[in-house]
């Protein structure tokens, strides 16, 4: 699963590394499989795309993306380049998924069908992916936006399962596949081994609080659709605040006691004004006093004091071997822990690129960005990669 995290890192540090590079997708490398329906809905088809590498493993590991939207616009087709390039440059397998929007069937689709989607995907992909070399046990989600939150509900609410149908009664999800096999088998299908989650929405109950089902998110009106409740006339969030949490992956993340999470990984942009810096920081926040643990890696410049902070060798993270535009480099790391927490800092150390302190603060200060910038980004990314 850590090849699948990697992946999706390359894309950007492949581009800011060089600007004479070769294109970086060629479909000559893998299969694609297109409009695969593998579920119909009231007579609406829900299809996917499967991007098989050219591989001459027997098994490889497996992807799902769920495309972003606001619930309410696009398809799995704003996300082909991304699931070309993957499977250009690895070998694991892509499944690009479509799910019904809030606007679809004469805009009458509810927020959980939504959700009962997605997890019917992941369902129909671990009973059918074997017949493309895919390994069922290795399958990880991701997706951006409202893709982010629907690979969210995945990981947190996978295990909230009910095949009566009646979600506003259970606050369960009915999954739209559902294979022929024991209530229990279906559960433990539903399990993932990773998510990587961009600018992900995680809190649901307070996007509706804000406005989400009114004239104030442009989204209805990006889908030409008339604003409504998302879960139908005669519930709200004053009245149900309970079926909004419900899909929210905020407020449905287990005791790490009761159950441990997958790895996630949590991207968002710094200047982000729609899914803001802070939404994502709450739900990490929210993780950790659920007793998550959290793993951080930053560059070690040269005011973060080893004694003060009580930095420890790691042995595995030593003189790490890796190659940054085109020359073979080395770099370590070394860890803390932050007090009082379940936080563990690596800093990761390069006599080059993370010593000049004066230089780094002077610029800093003055609000102006260091000219090599985007290279220390990359040469940090792929140090921390390896």
């Amino acid at each position: 699963m850590r090849n699948l995290i990697i992946s999706l890192f390359l894309i950007t540090i492949h581009l800011l590394e060089s600007s004479e590079r070769p294109p970086l997708i060629d479909q000559s490398k893998y299969e694609v499989y297109e409009d695969i329906v593998w579920v119909s809905k009231e007579n609406f088809d829900l299809s996917l795309d499967i991007y098989v590498p050219n591989s001459s493993l027997n098994k490889l590991p497996v992807l799902l993306i769920f495309h972003g939207g606001g619930w309410l616009i696009r398809d799995k087709s704003i996300m082909d380049q991304m699931a070309q390039y993957i499977s250009s440059n690895s070998e694991i397998i892509v499944c690009n998924i479509n799910y019904r929007l809030l606007s679809d069937l004469n805009n009458t689709v509810k927020m959980n069908e939504i959700v009962e989607d997605v997890f019917g995907s992941l369902l129909w992909v671990k009973n059918n992916i074997h017949l493309y070399k895919g390994d069922s046990t290795q399958v990880a989600v991701t997706g951006d936006s409202a893709g982010g939150h629907l690979a969210s509900m995945i990981v947190n609410s996978g295990d909230r399962i009910s095949l009566n149908d009646n979600f506003a009664k259970s606050l369960k999800f009915t999954p739209t596949f559902i294979p022929k096999l024991s209530e229990e088998q279906i559960l433990k299908q539903m399990n993932v081994k990773a998510s990587i989650i961009s600018y992900g929405a995680f809190d649901i109950y307070a996007g509706a609080v804000d406005g989400f089902e009114s004239y104030k998110n442009p989204f209805w009106a990006f889908s030409r659709s008339s604003p409504r409740k998302i879960f139908g006339e005669g519930f709200d969030h004053i009245n149900n605040p309970d079926m909004y949490k419900a899909v929210s992956p905020l407020y449905n993340i287990p005791e790490a006691k009761d159950k441990a999470l997958p790895p996630q990984l949590l991207l968002v942009g710094s200047n982000d004004r729609l899914t803001t810096p802070e939404s994502v920081k709450d739900y990490l926040n929210a993780l950790q006093e659920k007793g998550h643990d959290i793993r951080t890696i930053i560059p070690k410049y040269g005011y973060v004091s080893e004694r003060k902070y009580i930095l420890r060798e790691v042995i595995r993270l030593r003189e790490i071997p890796f190659e940054f535009n085109g020359s073979k480099k080395v770099a370590s790391a070394k860890s803390a822990f932050i007090p009082k927490t379940r936080v563990q800092v690596y800093f990761l150390e390069d006599s080059n690129w993370f010593q000049p302190l004066s230089n780094l603060v002077y610029k800093s200060k003055n609000g102006r960005i260091l000219a090599d910038n985007g290279e220390r980004y990359c040469f940090f990314s792929k140090a921390v990669l390896s």
